[in-house]
């Protein structure tokens, strides 16, 4: 087999299912390589028949893989990756290996995918510019947008200009210096979920009726999210509530309401995610209303770009690496930082219903990029089509690159002769 190196590196928000993609396709080749090694292997296929559950690979199975190079790894994990937690983001650079046979234009290649999943927080945003830096016009870059949430797109398509450093053309991004782009609109079914009508009316009665009868809500847990929660008091003064309070009300009035809280559909990641959309889009209609100094609202942007997905994770993380716990002071300094920035009643009431709409409104958005993937991680749709169209259009250049070494050689055996 002809080995062909392809390079990839996934950028994206936070939670915005880059880990995800990668995950769900290394399943897809695991179950392609047990189906592929039962149909080679007389012992196997007569003691089993082939199905989806790929968790558990025989002796026979890791010798042959081992015979030809197969392998799937991501970071430190190999072959079962039901370990790799998605309930949080990923913390920095983890690299993925991912080698298996792929049938083309009549040959079989190996196929060899390696690259990086960065993480979409922003102190990774030196790594991209590094990894701009790394990746030549032979390589790939994945971006992935949250169809959501609608900053989150924004945030996706701002680390094109962080990795490349230039403001290019989305629908025409082809430039000769700059590696292949491939664009991913994914949680298509959670865009579906949070538009549900349905849905929209019963999350805003459940948050108003929260901010007339509660004065508490319970912290969720960043690092142990199925350990204890922490309840913290609020206050409503002056009629103003805080933004990671309200984003807080937001997230447990999303578990209360909605029956699919905890599922794969809606994660306690992505309600967390969800909350914070909410809160920023009610920020944004206060704006219009609200005579706020421009610089005033560039450091709000700058902040939800720096601290996401939610501020209110974090306090939970200080707390237990400094005391095994949390305590108040720590989350008032989450208060602190986002002083500048309450939201008045009176508009959390006029204006919930639409900042609920205006966070999976990201047709707009992701118009500018042209063609993409449409994408349901979780369940694996357009994860292969994704994968596949990469690897074709890569060979498609090795295939011409061979040829035209070959006719050189030719030509100078010619001459020679």
């Amino acid at each position: 087999m002809k080995q062909v190196n392809i390079k990839i590196a996934l950028l994206g928000d936070g939670m915005s299912g880059k880990t995800q993609i990668l995950l769900t396709y290394n399943k897809i080749i695991a179950d392609y390589l047990v189906r592929l090694h039962r149909f080679h292997s007389k012992e196997e296929s007569e003691k089993q028949t082939p199905n989806k559950d790929s968790s558990s690979f025989t002796p026979g199975f890791y010798a042959w893989t081992k015979q030809y190079d197969f392998i799937i790894e991501y970071g430190k994990t190999t072959w079962n990756f039901s370990s790799v937690s998605l309930d949080s983001e990923t913390v920095g650079l983890e690299d993925f290996r991912i080698t298996f046979p792929f049938f083309y234009n009549g040959c079989t290649y190996r196929i060899k995918l390696f690259g990086n999943d960065l993480g979409g927080q922003n102190i990774f945003d030196h790594f991209r510019a590094i990894l701009g830096k790394m990746f030549t016009p032979m390589d790939n870059m994945i971006i992935v947008l949250d169809k959501s949430r609608k900053l989150s797109c924004y945030n996706s398509l701002r680390h094109i200009k962080e990795t490349t450093g230039e403001n290019l053309d989305l629908k025409n991004i082809y430039n000769s210096n700059l590696p292949k782009f491939w664009f991913v609109a994914n949680k298509s079914d959670l865009e579906n979920h949070i538009k549900n009508e349905s849905w929209k009316k019963i999350l805003a009665k459940c948050l108003l009726e929260k901010l007339k009868s509660t004065a508490s809500f319970k912290l969720p847990s960043l690092i142990f999210p199925e350990g204890e929660e922490n309840v913290i008091n609020y206050q409503i003064a002056n009629n103003q509530i805080s933004f990671p309070d309200l984003e807080a009300l937001v997230y447990n009035s999303i578990r209360e309401s909605d029956k699919e809280y905890g599922s794969s559909l809606l994660s306690d990641v992505n309600t967390r995610a969800i909350a914070r959309e909410i809160v920023a889009q009610l920020m944004h209609f206060q704006r219009k209303e609200i005579d706020y100094q421009d610089e005033q609202w560039e450091d709000f942007n700058n902040l939800i770009f720096k601290q996401r997905p939610l501020a209110l994770q974090y306090a939970r993380s200080v707390g237990i690496l400094q005391d095994n716990g949390i305590s108040h002071e720590v989350y008032d300094k989450v208060r602190d930082e986002w002083q500048n920035y309450y939201l008045v009643s009176r508009m959390i009431y006029k204006n919930i219903g639409e900042a609920i709409n205006r966070t999976t409104d990201t047709d707009q958005i992701i118009s500018q990029i042209g063609d993409f993937f449409s994408t349901n991680a979780i369940q694996g749709d357009g994860i292969k089509e994704l994968f596949d169209a990469i690897i074709i259009r890569d060979l498609r250049e090795y295939d011409e690159i061979s040829t035209k070494k070959n006719q050189r050689i030719t030509k100078r055996k010619i001459t020679r002769f």
